[in-house]
């Protein structure tokens, strides 16, 4: 409220763009929701208490955080903090990353498991970041909803262990098929 974003033009250096994040303050047991700032032109961050809008942390680089990091879902370190990534802070930035934010999901069958490196591999090739991975096992009934119109499928599914990995990143769905 208040504050103008400016808008991000090709070749634009002075970019800046804001996120809503968490982090999990232990000593409190609270939840502390922040508006992480991020400035392209230098790769740096600043940190804005979201609750009392004063400054949290003065705009800094801070080693380990790139603009690639930052998208709903995600989960970045500024200075031993682990921020979640909530939301977007402003609609500039939501119409900046809005269409690099597409998602799908990638199973893997218990039988081919020793190809889940190579599966990783031809997601980071494919441009696409693994926001969640996780090992499951699905009944019949959660298979055949999964695959409704693959029987086979369904029966792999629930063979065995699944590993589910949840893909974003620009057209995640056609990088993934192609």
């Amino acid at each position: 409220p208040g504050e103008t974003v400016r808008t991000a033009m090709p070749g634009d250096t002075d970019a800046r763009y804001a996120f809503d994040t968490e982090w999990y303050d232990e000593v409190a047991c609270l939840k502390r929701h922040f508006s992480l700032l991020y400035f392209e032109s230098d790769g740096s961050v600043e940190m804005i208490d979201s609750k009392t809008r004063r400054t949290f942390l003065k705009r800094c680089v801070c080693p380990g955080v790139t603009l690639s990091d930052l998208h709903v879902g995600s989960t970045v370190t500024v200075y031993a903090r682990q921020l979640k990534v909530l939301g977007y802070a402003d609609a500039v930035t939501g119409r900046r990353f809005e269409p690099v934010s597409e998602r799908t999901v990638a199973f893997v069958t218990t039988e081919a498991r020793a190809l889940l490196g190579e599966a990783l591999e031809l997601a980071a090739a494919a441009s696409l970041a693994v926001s969640e991975l996780r090992v499951l096992s699905l009944s019949p009934s959660q298979a055949s909803s999964l695959f409704p119109h693959d029987s086979r499928a369904a029966a792999r599914a629930c063979a065995g262990p699944l590993v589910a990995i949840e893909l974003k990143g620009a057209r995640a769905v056609s990088a993934w098929r192609a």
